[in-house]
């Protein structure tokens, strides 16, 4: 493992979760799963999550893993077909939980520790949280009762009532609690292909902020290859930068950041604004305690998922936050 300081040790650990067969990159099931196994053995492993698939990948991924002879843990984060219909979405969850749970048992390496939903728009429009709350019940008792999840993390579409429908979520989630062992967490997605797909700033903080507030963990996805924020010339967009997400997100839960005092931290671009040393993480006033970042990590910022890992870490080194690798990993 490259030496880094104990602060961004802390943030950078397990952060990103590969997302190889997914936009833009959309690699085959083989070549992802090649990448991920490499990415494992190289010197950035220990920046590696979950391996992100979808239903529809289950079948092969095991298949492939068999003929691999892979007998290590291998963490696997699952996205849940959607419907638009709650009838139609909790019957469809019933069938694939236990379709999935009858191939991660025939698989010993195989772990399930987060699925991964979109709530049905059907439920978005009622703008009711007991309604949502008795929703986010019934879909983790029906996958619980196939496989031991302890997480499900809850898409919010971006859209003109996307507020509104944060905070039927989130006051949803406080009604939730926790459902034998299943914690709801929520899903923000930071971009996409497309400029229409990327949310601003506010919305972003407004995402961290009120997660804090419900004391709900997220993950982020999408549009984070990059350390720092910038702006992509060819889409016309800001991108934002996935230090400047989970290191604000540190700060937001350490100082009970407001929305308004959170979003500068999102939107700075310079790398040398952020101090990263041994003890702390520091920007402008703000320093968080190392132990802080680790407990931001491990109970509020989980992971980002990305269909890139070399994008990320090689970001990383480009402004020298990470020593130069001998040699590419083959």
């Amino acid at each position: 493992m490259t030496r880094v300081p104990a602060s961004l040790e802390a943030l950078l650990t397990r952060l990103i979760d590969y997302a190889g067969m997914f936009p833009p990159a959309r690699l085959p099931l083989d070549e992802a799963l090649e990448a991920y196994l490499t990415y494992r053995k190289g010197e950035d492993a220990w920046m590696l999550g979950h391996f992100i698939a979808a239903m529809v990948h289950i079948a092969p991924l095991c298949e492939q893993l068999r003929e691999r002879n892979v007998e290590d843990a291998f963490p696997l984060v699952v996205l849940l077909r959607s419907e638009e219909v709650v009838r139609e979405f909790l019957a469809r969850l019933s069938e694939d939980s236990r379709w999935l749970a009858q191939h991660v048992g025939e698989h010993g390496s195989l772990t399930v520790p987060w699925v991964e939903g979109k709530i049905p728009l059907e439920l978005l429009a009622h703008e009711s949280s007991a309604t949502l709350a008795r929703f986010l019940v019934e879909a983790s008792e029906r996958v619980r009762e196939h496989l031991p999840i302890s997480r499900i993390f809850w898409e919010v579409p971006w859209g003109n009532n996307w507020g509104r429908w944060l905070d039927t979520f989130m006051d949803a989630a406080v009604q939730y609690g926790e459902v034998e062992g299943v914690r709801v967490g929520y899903k923000m997605r930071c971009g996409g292909e497309y400029p229409e797909q990327f949310p601003s700033v506010e919305q972003v903080a407004t995402g961290v902020v009120l997660a804090r507030e419900a004391s709900v963990a997220f993950k982020a996805t999408a549009g984070l290859h990059q350390p720092f924020r910038y702006f992509d010339t060819a889409l016309g967009v800001y991108h934002h930068g996935f230090i400047n997400l989970f290191a604000g997100a540190a700060f937001a839960r350490t100082y009970r950041l407001s929305i308004d005092e959170l979003i500068p931290v999102l939107l700075e671009e310079a790398p040398a604004s952020f101090s990263f040393e041994e003890e702390a993480i520091r920007w402008q006033e703000l320093q968080v305690p190392t132990e802080q970042v680790r407990a931001s990590r491990e109970h509020f910022a989980l992971s980002f998922g990305s269909c890139s890992f070399e994008e990320p870490t090689e970001a990383l080194r480009t402004r020298s936050l990470l020593t130069p690798l001998a040699s590419k990993p083959s």
